[in-house]
């Protein structure tokens, strides 16, 4: 209960510091504008690895999930992964939808209005790697860290190189990943 606190305060602390201040959104609209300076090829990557993450593929992680849990004969740790994905997607559509408003403290156009805090792309890719590594045997979790924790990380980067999200986005998404992590836990 513990690290479901600590994310909880980050996530409050990361929303009101950089969204709910002029400093905050100055700084993060800064860091967007320097999303300017990537090579077209590195934006289309960026795209198309966003652009992977569907409502299907969301599907087929839970399903692995599951799947893992299942053969090694533990329905609830099958309940406590698939309830991290399904659950962090809840609150972060919930958040960014309907209760944490990104108010207009600086003058913004173009690609920088349309983001939102918490980024539903960096919480599926932070659910999923929590997902697995309380699905796996411990003597695996090493690897599944290695395997998917680069490709979490990427996701989260992804997003402010394609200026879907700013940075605070992505670490908001990560808060709501580990507080739903450490509640399954």
């Amino acid at each position: 209960m513990i690290g479901a606190g600590v994310a909880a305060v980050a996530l409050i602390v990361v929303y009101l510091l950089a969204v709910w201040t002029v400093a905050g959104q100055l700084l993060e609209n800064a860091a967007l504008r320097g999303a300017d300076q990537v090579r077209a090829d590195e934006r289309t990557q960026a795209d198309e690895a966003l652009g992977a993450i569907t409502i299907w593929s969301l599907g087929i992680a839970a399903i692995l999930v599951a799947a893992i849990a299942l053969l090694r004969r533990r329905i609830d740790l099958a309940i406590a992964g698939v309830g991290v994905i399904v659950l962090g997607q809840v609150v972060t559509q919930s958040l960014k939808r309907f209760i944490l408003p990104r108010p207009p403290l600086v003058e913004v156009v173009g690609d920088y209005a349309g983001n939102s805090f918490p980024s539903g792309h960096t919480t599926i890719a932070m659910t999923v790697l929590f997902a697995l590594l309380i699905v796996v045997p411990y003597r695996w979790r090493g690897l599944a860290m290695f395997l998917v924790l680069s490709w979490a990380i990427g996701i989260g980067a992804y997003t402010v190189t394609a200026k879907w999200h700013r940075f605070s986005d992505t670490l908001g998404a990560d808060a709501v990943a580990l507080l739903c992590a450490c509640l399954a836990t």
